[in-house]
């Protein structure tokens, strides 16, 4: 009879925490996804030519 209690009380709070650790764990990995997806992101469009000119018509005397 005691078995039974301990397991009618230990069962939802472990399963409690098995949730709530698969949840940490996913927002993890949507953390990392959305992170390594901008820093992809933000490095093409470095790359990316749209047209412009680098000085963006000013005319400068400076010698480089």
């Amino acid at each position: 009879m005691r078995e039974n209690i301990l397991a009618i009380l230990f069962i939802p709070i472990i399963l409690l925490f098995l949730i709530g650790f698969y949840i940490l764990v996913g927002f993890g990995w949507l953390i990392i996804l959305l992170i390594g997806l901008t820093r992809m992101a933000v490095d093409y469009f470095k790359r990316v030519d749209f047209g412009f000119d680098r000085d963006f018509g000013i005319k400068n005397r400076r010698k480089k």
